[in-house]
């Protein structure tokens, strides 16, 4: 137990700016990659079959982060804590049991999700993606374990870099070959996530240490990380649902142009998503300190920055959203107007900071929870009224407008349960 605690302490103790840098780094080069891979597949497939490839793979996120029923949210918030007070028998107890519920919920999701795929005709891609719904979950699962054990670097470099490494390996491959379809691409997709669970489960049991008594399951696990799933479930049916929904109203080649806009104001998120992953078990460790002062510092800079950086990335990709997607091809241009439309809700979102993660970390993920059911009934009537009327354009202003809903209700919650204000002031 003392080792345990005398680890932490040297993980704790360093410096937070050094890891958000190496951390933003990888998390560079994970986007550079993705840039790469979907142009390719962009110009490769065309929009009708680059919409196969996005519908796909968001149907996989969606159901693999409901297998996760929160536990990698839940694994930010009690790995530290148990780290903190060097308490290896719960430590070993969270871990063993974390894998089996979600290990027992995406096998249950990925039979019920295949089922209906082959009743209702879907496509090879589609089937391929709901059969991988275990491996994505293990991959989000296990790197949310190593992030909490102190390893940010290393979680993000086996999340987006080494999945779109594998596509840019199925891309290669599928010139290689001449057999050029979305199912290849998919295919070397869950390879690579498959390769990055293992290797993040090789690491947890190096870090973890030996238990000293046998793991035991404490059912406030579960009550406190279902409320955390269904915040990031929601938070991911605002950032994938839109692309099934375009592509049921208006056609996969419409979900390819709207899936490159989607894609395309990532960049904004990226610092966002680099200090979320070290945002988490920090807040976890002030508030088990109880000390404010420092939660008010660290939450104020750290939205400082992220609205910063996404400000920067947002204007020249407002200035020159035509050019940008011509890169892809010139039948995505059309979707120059919802990629500006996109840009606005995510400058909102990142100028508030981390107020999903701030909200869960201190106690308020039920009323984080409730406030997304209404913001998800808010965004699926909005859909059907301006997604079924105007396409790509109605998608985009019904994303930006509950994205910013959204991240007001989770600042207001954020604030009444840790007493900081989210914002840069």
């Amino acid at each position: 137990m003392v080792a345990l605690n005398n680890g932490w302490a040297r993980v704790a103790g360093k410096a937070t700016r050094s890891r958000t840098g190496q951390t933003f780094a990888v998390q560079l080069v994970g986007m550079l990659l993705a840039a790469l891979s979907q142009l390719l597949v962009g110009r490769l497939l065309g929009p009708g079959g680059y919409g196969e490839f996005v519908q796909g793979f968001s149907a996989l996120a969606l159901l693999g982060l409901a297998a996760l029923l929160g536990m990698r949210t839940a694994s930010q918030r009690f790995i530290p804590e148990f780290l903190e007070r060097g308490d290896a028998a719960g430590l070993a107890s969270f871990i063993r049991w974390a894998w089996i519920l979600v290990g027992t919920a995406a096998v249950v999701l990925m039979v019920l999700a295949g089922i209906t795929v082959r009743l209702t005709d879907g496509s090879q891609t589609m089937f391929l993606a709901v059969l991988a719904v275990p491996v994505y979950a293990a991959m989000a699962l296990g790197g949310a374990m190593v992030r909490a054990f102190g390893r940010p670097v290393l979680s993000v470099a086996l999340g987006r870099p080494a999945r779109e490494a594998g596509v840019l390996l199925a891309v290669v491959l599928a010139l290689f070959t001449g057999v050029v379809a979305p199912s290849p691409i998919m295919g070397g997709c869950v390879a690579a996530m498959a390769v990055s669970a293992l290797v993040s489960v090789t690491c947890i049991r190096r870090r973890q240490g030996a238990a000293v008594t046998a793991p035991t399951y404490d059912r406030m696990w579960l009550s406190r990380s279902l409320p955390m799933m269904a915040v990031n479930l929601g938070n991911m049916l605002l950032r994938r649902a839109d692309i099934l929904i375009v592509g049921y109203f208006a056609g996969s080649a419409a979900a390819g142009i709207y899936g490159i806009c989607v894609f395309a104001t990532e960049l904004l998120a990226l610092p966002l998503q680099t200090i979320g992953i070290l945002f988490a078990p920090h807040v976890s460790r002030l508030r088990a300190r109880g000390d404010k002062m420092a939660l008010t510092r660290y939450v104020r800079r750290m939205a400082r920055l992220s609205g910063g950086a996404a400000l920067l990335i947002a204007v020249p990709v407002w200035l020159f959203a035509e050019p940008i997607l011509a890169l892809v091809g010139p039948e995505y241009m059309p979707g120059a107007a919802a990629l500006r439309i996109l840009l606005l809700g995510q400058v909102i979102r990142a100028a508030l900071g981390n107020v999903n993660l701030l909200s869960m970390m201190t106690g308020g993920e039920r009323a984080a929870a409730r406030a997304l059911v209404l913001v998800v009934g808010m965004a699926m009537v909005l859909h059907l009224l301006l997604t079924a009327r105007f396409g790509v354009e109605g998608a985009a202003a019904t994303t930006a407008l509950t994205v910013t809903v959204h991240s007001l209700l989770l600042a207001w919650i954020g604030w009444r349960h840790s007493g900081v204000r989210p914002g840069p002031v």
